[in-house]
């Protein structure tokens, strides 16, 4: 599964939804809606949206 994952160009995507958490984290921290733990569980979630969005589309790029 890890060969996979890096031959089929998904990683980039990964590093996108990543990426995508933190910046969505950050802004809601610096909007002073969310508390300690708000970068770190709006990572966790766009990391585990990613994944199923690499699973139900099997990694393919439109």
């Amino acid at each position: 599964m890890g060969a996979q994952a890096s031959s089929d160009g998904s990683v980039p995507s990964r590093i996108l939804f990543l990426v995508a958490g933190a910046a969505t984290g950050l802004a809601i921290s610096f909007a002073g809606i969310g508390g300690v733990w708000t970068v770190p569980v709006a990572v966790a979630g766009l990391v585990a949206f990613g994944e199923l969005y690499l699973f139900l589309t099997d990694g393919e790029r439109s």
